[in-house]
């Protein structure tokens, strides 16, 4: 039985590392200190060890944002964000959530460590479902959150605002990623945010 039970998990083993071979996963180096005033960059890392510096992007697309996001957590310490308005451009519509939540940092999606002194691509994009438990290891996925509204009240509260960056679609569709997300009260949401945001747009 014995013997059975440990070819079954070297088979499985083998079934894992195959699934995820070919998927563009792992980390991957870039840099993005233009967010930051003066190079005055990354603040707080020290007091979040745990923390990871992303530069937010869509995959294949330049990013738009950074984010230090902790991963014990699974939560952004702050995004940093350069907000440029101008009332002779064109506002975007709020672009479908219901489509963006379950997308992923594939970048995040990786076994054993990384340097706490570099930053890397997020590299938002879907994954597969059956891999969410590997990439989930050092990030939030949109299962955390599921259930959470109707028991408790929490919304996904944006860091990084998607209404704020509406003057460029690319921004806005890299807002939703939930390493840009933190828990937060629906009724604070809807109210007192909310009327921020149309006070400042």
């Amino acid at each position: 039985m014995k013997l059975l039970a440990g070819f079954i998990a070297v088979i499985t083993g083998f079934t894992t590392q195959e699934t995820l071979e070919g998927k563009d996963y792992g980390l991957v180096e870039d840099s993005c200190e233009e967010y930051f005033h003066n190079a005055k960059s990354w603040p707080l890392t020290d007091k979040y060890p745990g923390a990871i510096r992303l530069c937010q992007n869509i995959a294949g697309k330049p990013h738009k944002f950074a984010t230090l996001y902790d991963i014990p957590t699974g939560i952004p310490v702050y995004s940093a964000y350069i907000g440029n308005r101008s009332p002779d451009k064109t506002h975007h519509d709020r672009p479908d959530s219901r489509k963006r939540w379950p997308r992923l940092a594939k970048s995040l999606c990786f076994d054993g460590d990384f340097d706490f002194e570099k930053s890397y691509a997020s590299r938002i994009d879907h994954v597969y479902h059956s891999d969410w438990a590997f990439c989930g290891k050092h990030q939030t996925v949109n299962d955390d959150y599921l259930g959470e509204h109707d028991l408790i009240h929490i919304d996904r509260g944006h860091v990084d605002p998607n209404e704020i960056n509406n003057e460029d679609p690319d921004a806005q569709d890299t807002t939703f990623t939930l390493t840009n997300v933190a828990p937060q009260a629906s009724i604070f949401n809807g109210t007192v945010l909310n009327s921020f945001n149309n006070y400042f747009m």
